[in-house]
């Protein structure tokens, strides 16, 4: 007579391990063999591609439509148009009609701002001083004009290097920028072909504890044509310090350089300093292992491929710039194939530049298909002109619940307390019993700054979260003084799970705490805590599988 429907789930801990790469041969990858994982869930995700800059346009209407118009701003506006102006042709990317108008506009609004002295202000008024670091970064972006063939007019040039090199000469007044300063007004010269090895070996013996953009400047105002054994010797040394303080990430590689506000007045930021350091690599060591793990992290390790502000995305351009410039010189024209042990996955044909990757999903159902209990390898070939760029992921999840903890960037516990009446923690019972309220509280420690983190906490199925934020549940259970919690951006209460988002996470402990009542007595098992980056899902982690018996 009546029939009511009782959901029952399995426990699901999502894991991912992926590899990715670049070869112009082939390369092999060993995968394990797939025992004990769950036949409905996850699988095998490829990308393949011609050059490591695919999705690089969507991150240039963000500089385009910026509405506000300081030196900097106006001057980081022009580079997108200039990317379309140099790399267009070569990637099949559509540029407006007027893009050269554009582009020679913006580089009058920018003369306008430049100063008797031959220095640029940060605002147009006539009351706006000129400063060292604005007009380095106009003649940074004047040169990449040139490699437009966008006429900029040389005594403007001049007059903005003769500032630099007054600069560089009054060494006396000593600031808290000092090292940063000299080292961006040495790269701007050095791109006008305007070289003061002598005084960027002087900075070079000052080197340590300075911050890893103001290197990556160092090392590519160092780059001279003509290069001495002290000038090599710097160039090597920068060049391994630099690689070696780089963060890495799943298949991602970024700065993380841990200088809180100090530096703000260069506009710093890590993202910034990733650029800097992925355009000083690109020119001096195209092969560095670390280079397309950054392309990489600007292409895709962000959320909805945008930046913080104009100078993260203006750097990152002009590093993806450098990259195709420096690195991607083959016009691609190959075939490109994948194998599972002896079994042909996936094919794609390249023929031109193009920046559009082919991608293929292998459900885990089919991947299980003839699969024995060896190990086998994931094989990326290429046959024909040009550089492949591979990745592979594969999802999965365990046939049996996680019994112990697990750290892969992430170290997570959960904690269950019984509370009193009163809100305060309850010591004389064990046991909770239907009707009563627990608090949950989730740590999670992390070693290294985390972006878009998710912390996603599956209930057993006994138990309801409770609400605080409505004043009967705040009053009633005492949650303002229980309650104390980290920050984080959004929480949902689900049926089955609690979420908390986090955009931004530096390195160290959170405590993450909410309330729930046990509503259904019985054994229940409480699926493990899983905290993971949404946009890197390679760096996750979670606890161990545990059972609650709820009396009545």
């Amino acid at each position: 007579a009546l029939e009511l429907e009782l959901p029952v789930n399995r426990v699901l801990v999502p894991e991912v391990v992926s590899v990715s790469g670049e070869t112009t041969t082939a390369v092999r990858q060993r995968v394990d063999a797939l025992k004990g994982v769950q036949r409905q869930y996850g699988g095998l995700e490829l990308t393949l591609s011609s050059t490591a800059l695919s999705g690089v346009e969507d991150g240039m209407e963000q500089l385009v439509s910026y509405p506000y118009g300081c030196m900097e701003q106006k001057t980081s506006r022009l580079l997108p148009m200039i990317a379309l102006l140099t790399m267009g042709n070569r990637f099949r990317m559509k540029a407006p009609k007027n893009t050269r108008r554009f582009v020679e506009a913006g580089l009058m609004d920018i003369l306008t701002m430049q100063r008797r002295s031959g220095g640029f202000a940060y605002w147009p008024s006539p009351a706006s001083r000129e400063q060292v670091w604005t007009t380095a970064y106009a003649l940074i972006v004047f040169a990449r004009l040139k490699e437009a063939k966008i006429n900029v007019p040389s005594q403007s040039v001049v007059r903005a290097i003769s500032y630099l090199r007054r600069f560089l000469r009054n060494d006396a007044k000593r600031g808290y920028y000092h090292f940063s300063e000299r080292t961006l007004v040495l790269l701007a010269l050095s791109l006008h072909n305007v070289f003061d090895t002598r005084e960027a070996l002087k900075l070079f013996a000052l080197r340590e504890y300075r911050p890893l953009f103001a290197k990556a400047s160092l090392l590519m105002a160092l780059a001279a044509p003509k290069q001495t054994k002290p000038v090599a010797a710097a160039v090597k040394t920068l060049l391994e310090e630099i690689g070696s303080h780089l963060s890495v990430d799943g298949d991602y590689a970024h700065a993380v350089e841990n200088l809180g506000w100090a530096y703000q007045g260069l506009m710093h930021s890590d993202d910034r300093s990733t650029a800097v350091i992925l355009m000083a690599l690109a020119r001096l060591a195209p092969k560095h292992i670390m280079v397309a793990r950054m392309v990489r992290y600007f292409l895709k390790g962000r959320k909805n491929a945008r930046f913080r502000n104009t100078q993260e995305a203006a750097w990152a351009l002009m590093a993806m710039m450098d990259y195709a410039r420096f690195v991607e010189k083959e016009v691609p024209d190959f075939t490109a194939a994948v194998w599972l042990g002896s079994r042909l996955i996936a094919r794609a044909v390249f023929a031109g530049r193009d920046l559009t990757p082919r991608r293929k999903s292998i459900p885990m159902a089919s991947l299980l298909v003839g699969q024995d209990k060896t190990a086998r390898d994931l094989v990326f070939a290429r046959k024909g002109t040009g550089r492949l760029y591979y990745g592979a992921r594969l999802r999965y999840a365990r046939s049996e619940p996680p019994s112990v903890p697990l750290d892969r960037g992430f170290s997570v516990s959960r904690v269950i307390s019984l509370l009193g009446s009163d809100g305060g923690y309850d010591s004389r019972r064990t046991s909770p019993r239907v009707g009563d309220t627990v608090e949950v509280r989730i740590s999670v420690t992390t070693s290294a700054p985390r972006k878009f983190v998710v912390i996603d906490d599956p209930l057993p199925a006994g138990m309801e979260a409770i609400d605080t934020t409505f004043a009967i549940s705040a009053k009633t259970f005492g949650a303002r003084r229980v309650l104390a919690t980290s920050h984080y951006d959004h929480r949902e209460l689900r049926d089955d799970r609690v979420l908390h988002f986090i955009d931004d996470m530096s390195g160290g402990t959170y405590s993450f705490r909410y309330l729930a009542r046990v509503t259904s007595a019985g054994n229940f098992v409480s699926p493990p805590a899983r905290v993971e980056e949404m946009y890197n899902p390679e760096v996750f982690g979670y606890t161990a599988t545990t059972w609650f018996n709820y009396t009545r």
